[in-house]
């Protein structure tokens, strides 16, 4: 079953290096949900970022607030390397379905197993951070 909350955020726009509240990349819409259905702050540590390369080098800068998981639970985080880096990522929210933005499609629910995800797929990981309150 998937996450009842998921369908909230599927159709919003995408935009690059941007983290809403109108308009997502990848890590913004991870980190606005996080905060709204979670209630937890991963950008707590994280400065803005203004372009891809830019995002890819502060990730792998906080990748200590992360522990990589075998068996993903609903919320978990997605990593999807491309030409050797980690420039996507998701939500997991269960079935084999990810909640992600993308250029192009915009937020969304896709399965994680078709081709174009399934050969770039990295893994799931667990954010081990602090609350916001």
């Amino acid at each position: 079953m998937i996450a009842g909350w998921a369908h909230k955020y599927v159709g919003l726009p995408y935009k690059d290096a941007c983290w809403g509240p109108n308009e997502f990349d990848c890590w913004g819409l991870l980190s606005h949900v996080y905060r709204e259905e979670f209630d937890l702050d991963v950008t707590r540590d994280m400065t803005m970022y203004d372009s891809r390369i830019g995002k890819i080098k502060r990730l792998t800068r906080y990748v200590r607030f992360w522990t990589p998981v075998r068996e993903p639970e609903v919320g978990d985080a997605i990593l999807f390397l491309i030409q050797g880096k980690a420039p996507h990522c998701g939500i997991y929210v269960g079935d084999s379905t990810m909640l992600h933005s993308v250029e192009g499609i915009s937020s969304c629910v896709q399965k994680i197993d078709v081709p174009r995800w399934k050969s770039r797929f990295e893994g799931y990981y667990r954010y081990n951070g602090s609350r916001t309150s």
